[in-house]
């Protein structure tokens, strides 16, 4: 069965979130290495960016 594109963000949006939780905001370098080895450090740097500014507002 083939996953389609918002299947993967189905998946990978708690998981990132998870992961922002865990670490106050900040991916580990595990995560970065092995589950979000496929994202750019600006791409990381604006999800942790984000996520911070979401988590200020609440």
């Amino acid at each position: 069965m083939h996953l389609f594109l918002s299947d993967i963000f189905r998946l990978t949006i708690p998981l990132l979130v998870k992961f922002l939780e865990q670490n106050k905001g900040k991916f580990s370098k595990r995560a970065r290495e092995k589950e979000f080895s496929n994202l750019t450090d600006k791409k990381i740097t604006d999800i942790e960016e984000n996520y911070k500014l979401i988590m200020s507002n609440i």
